[in-house]
Parts: C-alpha cells; sequence; structure tokens
C-alpha cells in the first residue's frame, strides 16, 4: 500500500510541474504563455488537454487541476502513513 502511495504522489507531482512547463515552453496559439487571471489559466490548460475527445472533462480538468494533484498528494501521504 506503500508502493501505492508513493506512484499517486509522484503523480501528483508532475501533474504541478507539467501544468508549469506547458505554459512556459510552448508558443501562446498552442496553450502557452503567463497567464495573469486564473481564467486565462484555464484556458490555457483546456488548449493543452486537447488531446482528450471529451469536452466535458477537458473542462472539468482544466478547472479543478490543482485539486486533482493535490488530492493525489494527499491521498498518497495518506497510504504511505497507513503502512
Amino acid at each position: 500500500m506503500g508502493k501505492i502511495g508513493l506512484v499517486l504522489e509522484f503523480m501528483g507531482f508532475i501533474m504541478l510541474f507539467w501544468r508549469d512547463e506547458i505554459r512556459s515552453v510552448r508558443p501562446i496559439e498552442k496553450g502557452g504563455g503567463t497567464a495573469t487571471h486564473g481564467f486565462e489559466q484555464e484556458m490555457l490548460l483546456e488548449r493543452a488537454f486537447s488531446w482528450i475527445p471529451s469536452q466535458w472533462l477537458k473542462e472539468t480538468l482544466s478547472h479543478s487541476f490543482y485539486r486533482v494533484a493535490l488530492a493525489l498528494i494527499m491521498i498518497g501521504i495518506a497510504m504511505q502513513l497507513i503502512d
């Protein structure tokens, strides 16, 4: 159970680092650039998730990206503590 928690924690940290990377490397037309408002950040993430076929899933992931990443980290830490 501790190893599963470590994998979940790793995935959460990778998501956080990936979000910063997509903004700085990609051109603005493909979802990059620097966002100044929360809405702009959501739009950049939604463009970065262009490979996902479901529009609802893209909007949900871009809206709650931090929550998903932090939830993975917290669940991973809890699973490591339980083990």
